[in-house]
């Protein structure tokens, strides 16, 4: 038994030279059977069933080479910092959201610039808006901390830009659905796109859950509008996937309709409920601080 258990060991834990050269020869083999259409052949099964045993010890060399690069940088004092203190988290995807954000306006302003385009301008206007709050998010976390009233002015502030960003999206929407102009994916980028999506959002939710036990209305409010840029990313994504398979019948432009309403109202609801905390919670800090100093 313990031979077969240390046979099993080797087979799976060969070394990282076999391991490459093993992967290398099954990704051309497997070139050649979809190239010349020999998916059915007895050689074809017996390349797949060598490749499947390529992925599995290709898969384990990576976990542990990934285990041994996180153990590493756990050593360094930013990266373990970065992973335990959530305060610094959030600074740190603040400044990185925004150096960002910053490079998509760029781009989507000189596109419109250079191609006179209005659907470029309302994507331009879309982002100079994202710009302009994760600015603000970034000045005020360099800031020492003034007092909770200043906090939730702002997050009321970003409430309120929240909402003029559906004003874009109902511009940027427009031009999406009525005159089919989409951000077109070259090949399979789409599906990487559709993947680099549902995992934004989904970290968006976990983002959006996590920092609410640090009850700071500034790293809320971070997450929030990333939770918002991630919803609007769906969108777009799903006029996307329709342009290039759908038929471009009424029921795909009835779903586009219904999925940019849906996002749409969510935001505003959302900004709404950022405007009416903020005031809220100003009025109640308020009514205590005065019956504190009486």
């Amino acid at each position: 038994m313990s031979r077969f258990i240390q046979g099993l060991k080797k087979a799976l834990h060969p070394h990282w030279i076999i391991v490459l050269l093993l992967s290398a020869l099954c990704s051309a083999a497997l070139i050649m059977v979809f190239v010349n259409g020999w998916e059915k052949t007895i050689p074809a099964y017996s390349i797949y069933t060598v490749s499947f045993y390529a992925l599995i010890i290709l898969s384990i060399r990576a976990f542990f080479l990934f285990k041994k690069l996180r153990n590493r940088l756990h050593q360094n004092t930013f990266f373990a910092r970065y992973q335990t203190d959530l305060h610094f988290k959030a600074e740190v995807s603040i400044r990185i959201s925004l150096g960002i954000t910053v490079l998509f306006c760029a781009l989507k302003s000189l596109a419109a610039i250079y191609y006179r385009s209005i659907w470029f301008g309302s994507v331009a206007f879309y982002y100079i808006i994202l710009v302009v709050m994760r600015c603000l998010l970034f000045t005020h976390t360099r800031k020492a901390k003034i007092s909770p009233v200043s906090d939730y002015q702002r997050y009321r502030l970003y409430g309120f830009l929240l909402f003029v960003l559906t004003v874009a999206l109902s511009s940027v929407s427009y031009y999406a659905i009525a005159k089919n102009q989409v951000i077109e994916y070259p090949g399979f980028l789409i599906y990487g796109a559709a993947a680099f999506t549902f995992y934004n959002l989904s970290m968006a939710i976990y983002n959006l859950i996590r920092y609410r036990r640090l009850r700071n209305p500034i790293y809320s409010a971070s997450k929030i509008l990333a939770f918002s840029t991630a919803l609007v990313s769906i969108f777009f994504l799903q006029i996307a996937m329709f342009s290039e398979f759908g038929d471009g019948g009424p029921l795909q432009n009835y779903m586009n309709i219904t999925t940019g309403t849906a996002v749409y109202l969510t935001i505003v609801v959302i900004s709404i409920c950022m405007m009416r905390t903020g005031t809220n919670a100003i009025r109640a800090y308020k009514v205590q601080l005065e019956e504190d100093t009486e």
